[in-house]
Formats: C-alpha cells, sequence, structure tokens
C-alpha cells in the first residue's frame, strides 16, 4: 500500500504537467487566429510554434512514463521514448482533426509533420544526453584500476 501511495505521488505531479500542456496545445488550436510576429515570418512562425509546442510534450510524456528508475519502479528511458513519440504524435493527429472544426483553421498534414519532427527530436537530443550522463555515472562508479 505504502509502495502504491509513493507511486502516486511521483506520478500525479507529472501526469498533471502532462494534461496542463496538452490542455493548452487544444487552447490554442481552438483559437480562430493566432498573433504573428510579421507576414514575412509567419510560416516560419508556424513551423516552429509545432516543433516547440511537442517536442516540450514529448519531454513530458516521457518523464511522465519513466516514473522513478532509480527506484526501479519506471520503465527505460527508450521504452518511455518510444511511447512519448506514439502518444505526442497521436495528439498531433487529434490536434489537426480538432483544429478541421475550429472557423479560420484547417487540417494541415504538414503541421502533423511538424510536430512528428519536433518531438523525435527532442526525445533524441534527450536520449543523447541522458546516454552520455548514464555512462558518466557508471564510469564513476568503477572500482580503479592499477594497471601500468
Amino acid at each position: 500500500m505504502q509502495l502504491v501511495r509513493r507511486l502516486r505521488t511521483r506520478s500525479l505531479p507529472r501526469w498533471a504537467a502532462v494534461v496542463a500542456w496538452m490542455a493548452l496545445v487544444f487552447y490554442l488550436s481552438a483559437q480562430s487566429s493566432l498573433p504573428m510576429l510579421s507576414d514575412r515570418f509567419g510560416i516560419l512562425q508556424s513551423i516552429a510554434g509545432h516543433f516547440v509546442e511537442y517536442a516540450i510534450l514529448a519531454l513530458l510524456l516521457q518523464w511522465a512514463l519513466r516514473g522513478n528508475p532509480s527506484k526501479g519502479n519506471g520503465s527505460g528511458v527508450s521504452h518511455a521514448a518510444r511511447w512519448a513519440l506514439v502518444i505526442a504524435v497521436t495528439y498531433g493527429l487529434t490536434d489537426e482533426v480538432h483544429q478541421h472544426f475550429v472557423p479560420g483553421r484547417a487540417m494541415d498534414p504538414f503541421d502533423l509533420l511538424m510536430d512528428a519532427v519536433g518531438a523525435a527530436a527532442a526525445l533524441l537530443v534527450a536520449g543523447l544526453v541522458m546516454g552520455r550522463r548514464g555512462a558518466a555515472l557508471l564510469a564513476s562508479e568503477r572500482p580503479p584500476t592499477d594497471l601500468p
């Protein structure tokens, strides 16, 4: 029972962050138009917006899915990353369908592509950073060898 309580107290804030971010994405998607920096940079702002939105979503999902692996009760990094990517891209698809019903907005496959690229890029970079950090941690735990 204590383990379940501990898992809930650790998992709840992580999943609350995921749900809050998804709610923000949904809110932004429900707007008929979003402010643009300038007409000249409109497409770049749209690309960057989708990329960053879903990069953050994927990282939050990975964080929530991992739980607390140092205590042995969470899934591994690569397993969590795979599921985070699947969930983020699926949410991106539902977001594009949602936009189809919003006046002034349209479903755009390119937006979904940018969502997927942003999520995948963030998870790839996180995996590389975590991999190096994990390798450094393992190296520091090895006993020193006195080889000539």
